[in-house]
């Protein structure tokens, strides 16, 4: 069966989004942080940027294929890392997804990213909750990670948005209204 030209373009765009997002990934976590679980995050430009061109299967591909290469890159897969990757990974991909798909009237792309920011940190959060028998100090954390996993995701919508607008043309996308 032979494909049509316009899937191997899509195919073609969600493998480059998968470097891209690894790369990023892989070089941001070898930069020195000022808190060593803060990140900006800047590999969730290609995951955003996939929902929004693609859909939801694009999305949990590029975030689920980004997360297995830079693990394995760092030495972290199926660690305790990994694990709180795969599951703040998985719940903001589900909420960006469902939220652009069906709210995307009332929340910006930089409002599904900072939405993806607080709820890959949920996500992380429950996990660590688990291995570590539901600390009181990871709990009273809870807050300022929170405000962290905000901000970084209003940076990285921001950044998001210009890349989209500078390439919705040759993805053939609808414009961003927003």
């Amino acid at each position: 069966m032979i494909r049509q030209p316009i899937k191997y373009k899509e195919d073609l765009i969600i493998a480059v989004f998968i470097i891209l997002a690894s790369i990023f990934n892989i070089v941001e976590t070898a930069l020195p942080r000022p808190i060593p679980w803060l990140r900006l995050g800047l590999g969730n430009i290609f995951i955003i940027s996939g929902i929004i061109f693609f859909g939801f299967k694009a999305g949990l591909i590029i975030g689920i294929s980004k997360l297995i290469i830079s693990s394995l890159f760092l030495g972290t897969i199926f660690s305790p890392a990994f694990f709180m990757g795969l599951t703040g990974t998985l719940l903001s991909i589900i909420i960006m997804s469902f939220t652009w798909k069906y709210l995307k009237k009332f929340f910006s792309v930089v409002g599904i990213s900072m939405l993806g920011g607080v709820f890959h940190n949920i996500g992380q959060m429950i996990v660590i909750l688990i291995i570590m028998n539901f600390s009181k100090a990871l709990i009273i954390q809870f807050p300022i990670i929170i405000f962290f996993g905000t901000g970084a995701g209003f940076v990285i919508g921001l950044i998001t948005v210009s890349f989209i607008k500078k390439w919705e043309a040759h993805f053939h996308a609808p414009p961003l209204t927003r």
